[in-house]
C-alpha cells in the first residue's frame, strides 16, 4: 500500500470512529431522556464524568411527566436530590424538583408514609435536614405509626447516645418545631 491509500483508510477510519461516537452519545442521550427523574440523580452520582453530566442536563431541562410526577411524589421524590454528595447541586436539583411540581412533604407510600425529612431525620446527615426545612418541609408531619421526624430522630438516638450528628439533626428539628407558625 502507498502512503496516500493508508492516509485514506485512516482518514476514513476517523471519520467511522466519530460517527459511531455521534450515534452512541445521541443513542445515550435518548435513553436518558425517557429514565425518570431518579434514575437521572443516580446516574449523575455514579457514572464518568460525561454520561453524569448529560444526566445532569436532561434533568435540568425536561418536563417530567405527569406519571414521573406522581411517582416522585408517591415516594417522597424530595428525599432524591438531598441525598447527592455535592451539597450545593443537592440544593440545586431539590429546587428544581419543587420548581417541577414534587412536594416537599409527600409520604412515600411503600416505606411508612415517611417524608423526606423523616428519612432525612435518621439519615445522620444534619445537612439534609437543614436543606429540607430550608425549602419548607413541615417538622409535624407525622407517618403511619404516627411519629414526626423528630420522634423518630429521638427513637434513634436512644440507640446512639453518643451519636454527634443526630444531636446536630434533633438539635434542628427542636429549633424548627418550636419556631412561631406564620
Amino acid at each position: 500500500m502507498n502512503r496516500e491509500t493508508i492516509r485514506s483508510l485512516l482518514l476514513w477510519l476517523l471519520v467511522a470512529s466519530a460517527v459511531s461516537l455521534v450515534v452512541l452519545y445521541t443513542a445515550f442521550v435518548y435513553s436518558s431522556m425517557r429514565a425518570g427523574p431518579a434514575h437521572l440523580i443516580s446516574c449523575m452520582e455514579v457514572n464518568v464524568r460525561m454520561s453524569a453530566w448529560t444526566c445532569e442536563q436532561v434533568l435540568r431541562h425536561a418536563t417530567f411527566s405527569k406519571e414521573h410526577l406522581a411517582e416522585l411524589n408517591r415516594s417522597a421524590g424530595a428525599r432524591f436530590p438531598i441525598s447527592m454528595g455535592d451539597t450545593r447541586k443537592a440544593e440545586e436539583i431539590l429546587a428544581l424538583f419543587l420548581d417541577k411540581g414534587v412536594d416537599i412533604n409527600a409520604p412515600d407510600e411503600r416505606l411508612n408514609g415517611w417524608t423526606a425529612l423523616h428519612g432525612a431525620a435518621i439519615s445522620r446527615e444534619p445537612k439534609e435536614v437543614a436543606l429540607l426545612l430550608k425549602y419548607g418541609a413541615k417538622v409535624d408531619v407525622r407517618d403511619t405509626h404516627g411519629r414526626t421526624p423528630l420522634e423518630l430522630a429521638r427513637l434513634v438516638q436512644t440507640k446512639r447516645q453518643d451519636d454527634s450528628q443526630l444531636a446536630e439533626t434533633i438539635r434542628l428539628l427542636e429549633t424548627a418545631q418550636n419556631k412561631p407558625r406564620s
